[in-house]
């Protein structure tokens, strides 16, 4: 399995216009071959930008969707916007205990078609070079060892075309919730001392919005991904 982040920046003032056309001329990829999950995402901390996260079960399947969406007029009738492409390999996932316990609540989520969590914090950074190792050994025994009330899982990606790129993802019941974690003293004294030192230049995060998500249930992404071998 393999993660592909889109970064999206639509010109001044046209975020609203961008994401209308994103929603309607976007191939819909419920039932496409090797898709396995998709995330547009409106970035909170800006007036426009955003991302989509795809997840996908091999890199031929993603680059056999890029190729046919050429012929889309996604691509035919340009958006108001850039992009920038990124496709990583999972490398660690941490689930939150009792997600994958499906309760009587999460399956009533599923089936009455709500799809919360709804807020996604997504990290961008650099590791030294030649520090990789050290670095995902620090994020596995230091950030995933850290649960918080409302996150509900996370996971680290690293960039296939430039060795050095990481991406984080978690995902979060409420935006409250994850501000209250990034604030806390826990990431100050349990997580940043060990993590920094292995980081070139600072690392952005965002803090996003689910826009439109497929598939709708955490406990369907994280039996997906966990299940995938990969982590």
């Amino acid at each position: 399995m393999l993660m592909r982040v889109v970064r999206a920046l639509a010109r001044a003032g046209k975020w609203q216009q961008f994401e209308r056309e994103m929603f309607e001329k976007a191939p819909n990829m419920q039932g496409v071959a090797g898709a396995l999950g998709s995330w547009l995402l409106r970035d909170l901390d800006s007036q426009e930008g955003g991302y989509v996260v795809e997840l996908w079960e091999s890199e031929r399947h993603a680059a056999d969707w890029e190729r046919a969406a050429i012929r889309n007029r996604l691509l035919r009738e340009a958006l108001p916007g850039e992009f920038e492409f990124h496709t990583c390999e999972i490398r660690s996932v941490w689930v939150a205990p009792g997600v994958l316990v499906a309760d009587s609540e999460g399956e009533s989520d599923r089936s009455e078609g709500r799809h919360p969590p709804l807020y996604v914090r997504l990290t961008e950074g650099r590791v030294h070079p030649g520090m990789w190792a050290d670095f995902q050994n620090a994020h596995e025994v230091h950030v995933e060892a850290c649960a918080a009330p409302g996150l509900r899982m996370r996971w680290l990606v690293r960039s296939k075309s430039d060795a050095e790129t990481f991406f984080t993802v978690s995902i979060w019941d409420t935006l409250g919730q994850m501000e209250f974690f990034e604030r806390s003293d826990a990431v100050r004294r349990e997580i940043l001392k060990h993590i920094t030192r292995h980081l070139r230049g600072i690392s952005s995060a965002h803090h996003c919005e689910v826009r439109k998500s497929l598939p709708f249930n955490v406990v369907e992404l994280a039996t997906m991904i966990r299940s995938s071998g990969n982590a």
